[in-house]
């Protein structure tokens, strides 16, 4: 029989999305379909409409007002901006 290790789970400081430190990854790889948390579809790997040229929201103060519901509630758990700063050195 084999021994487990037991894993205390808990938020660590480095598993939270830090927006200012990712180039919108989750506006360009995910895929939404059109619902109550999305007004459109968008196919994983195009851009969110929203996006703009240095890889903001433009609608972020609006999401909610504006049908992206979904967007307010997504959290990456620190994978956009590792991938942003680690895979991709910082170039979006």
């Amino acid at each position: 029989m084999t021994t487990r290790t037991r894993v205390t789970l808990g938020r660590r400081e480095d598993l939270g999305a830090d927006c200012a430190n990712c180039f919108g990854l989750c506006c360009v790889a995910l895929a939404f379909t059109r619902s109550v948390d999305f007004p459109v579809d968008k196919d994983a790997g195009d851009p969110c409409d929203n996006l703009d040229p240095t890889d903001g929201c433009t609608i972020h103060p609006r999401l909610r007002a504006e049908g992206f519901r979904g967007c307010t509630v997504f959290d990456c758990s620190g994978a956009g901006q590792k991938v942003s700063r680690h895979t991709f050195a910082g170039r979006s």
